[in-house]
This record gives structure tokens, C-alpha cells and sequence, in this order.
């Protein structure tokens, strides 16, 4: 690693631009009476996943990272890691199809983690954080420089 995540994480520039453009494409997927539901799903499944990506300067540069991450990389260890969406991204999809009036919050709150390789295999389907807490993984918020607190 390149003591990525040794540095806090650090919202880019031009973060609400982008995030208001993929909140104006989700609306216009959603709306549209012309898009076939399958073809929506396929379009907001790109949309969900290029608005996590866009909370950093790549998509490594996640904001939350888990221990393993975080301790390999001070360590100066290179390992595998993935780009991890903390809420499964067929459920932001769902969500944003059951509440359309929700879609800024939904698309906000559609955040990733960096775990290694062994970790993302561990991650079970459920709800956001409790994936993490039921594989015992702790995760490392790089804003607030804390674990974050699954209580």
C-alpha cells in the first residue's frame, strides 16, 4: 500500500456536484415511463455504484476501512483489498424504486468501506453495519479517526 489510509479521509471538491448529478439520473431512471423496470435496475445499479466512488479520489479512498486495512497499511503490508457497499447495493436499488421522494437521502447514505479480500468474503447478506459486526470486523472512520461504533 501507499499509506493511503494512514492520511483522514477528506471529501473531494467537487463531491455535492457529482452527487447531485447521480440524485438528477436516479430521478430521471425512476420517472421515466419509457425505461423497462429491468433496464432501470441496470441503469441505478451504475448510478449507486459510481456515487459511492465519488465520496473519493478513487475508489480505494473510501472514507470508513476496516482494521485490516488499516493495520496492513501502517505496517507498509500490500494486500487485496474491495470496494465494499456497507448497505448492498440491491437494496439501495429497492429503496430508491419504493421511494423516490427518498432519493437524495438513499443516494447519500449509499457508502463504502475497504475491506481486504478475506473480509469480503465473510460479509453476509443483512443491513449495513450489522454485516460488519456479525463477521467481527471492526471499522476505522478516516474523517472522525475512530472505530466506528456499531452499537
Amino acid at each position: 500500500m501507499k499509506e493511503l489510509y494512514r492520511t483522514p479521509w477528506k471529501e473531494p471538491g467537487n463531491y455535492h456536484e457529482a452527487m447531485r448529478s447521480f440524485i438528477l439520473a436516479a430521478s430521471l431512471i425512476i420517472d421515466s415511463k419509457d425505461i423497462l423496470e429491468k433496464h432501470k435496475k441496470q441503469l441505478l445499479d451504475t448510478v449507486v455504484w459510481k456515487a459511492s466512488e465519488a465520496a473519493g479520489r478513487n475508489k480505494k479512498d473510501t472514507r470508513f476501512i476496516t482494521q485490516s486495512v488499516y493495520e496492513a497499511d501502517k505496517a507498509g503490508q500490500s494486500i487485496k483489498v474491495n470496494f465494499e457497499h456497507v448497505r448492498p447495493k440491491k437494496k439501495v436499488i429497492k429503496d430508491m424504486l419504493a421511494s423516490p421522494d427518498k432519493i437524495k437521502t438513499i443516494i447519500y447514505n449509499a457508502m463504502a468501506c475497504t475491506v481486504t479480500h478475506e473480509e469480503h468474503k465473510l460479509l453476509k447478506d443483512g443491513e449495513d453495519w450489522d454485516r460488519y459486526k456479525a463477521a467481527n470486523i471492526k471499522v476505522y472512520d478516516r474523517l472522525e479517526k475512530k472505530y466506528v461504533d456499531f452499537t
